[in-house]
């Protein structure tokens, strides 16, 4: 059953992706044509600096730090959605290798913490500084989206712990100091319902 619902939500998502996807190519096809993959070098230089470096958004460093915690904390927490895809099917399987690494599990940890904290920055520019240069923007979405943010990492933190509190944990549970403490909080028959709560979550 769990095999099932995991298809089709896989399913789902490639169509929605596929479809914004076609919508932007076809805005991409309707500008004036140019040279894109001339000077590679250069230009892989400047996605390395820009893209992954955040170096523009870091110009201003409250705002820019805010984002690039939440740019490169779902860089490093990008595997768990494959982890945790696993994990709905058995809730004693996980991804060979990286799923049991105590490294992997503390990044994990630290990463969720930057990505909230991320998220609290981006709630108080957003709701008590209140820049300038916000007004007439799209504050309603953005609000959404840093909700969606904050409940992604709670619910991956609550995962991890319920995992740990059952003994399904793969790595050393020493290894995910902060879902190891929440892990503390948890006991009970609920428990298992949170891990499969929170593995689809």
């Amino acid at each position: 059953m769990s095999l099932i619902a995991l298809t089709v939500a896989i399913v789902v998502a490639i169509g929605l992706f596929a479809g914004r996807a076609l919508v932007l190519f076809r805005i991409i096809r309707a500008g004036k044509p140019t040279a894109r993959f001339d000077d590679v070098r250069a230009r892989a230089r400047a996605e390395a600096i820009v893209v992954v470096g955040q170096s523009k958004l870091l110009q201003r460093l409250g705002p820019g730090l805010m984002h690039a915690l939440i740019f490169w904390g779902f860089i490093v927490l990008f595997p768990t959605i494959l982890i945790a895809m696993i994990g709905a099917v058995d809730a004693h399987a996980t991804l060979p290798w990286l799923g049991s690494q105590g490294w992997y599990a503390l990044m994990v940890d630290v990463f969720a913490v930057l990505v909230f904290c991320g998220v609290l920055a981006g709630i108080y520019i957003r709701k008590v500084l209140r820049p300038a240069r916000f007004v007439g923007s799209h504050l309603a979405e953005a609000d959404l989206i840093l909700a969606w943010i904050a409940g992604i990492v709670i619910s991956l933190v609550a995962w991890h712990a319920s995992q740990i509190a059952l003994g399904y944990n793969d790595y050393p549970r020493e290894w995910a100091p902060v879902s190891n403490l929440v892990s503390g909080a948890l006991a009970g028959s609920w428990v298992a319902v949170l891990e499969r709560a929170a593995v689809w979550t």
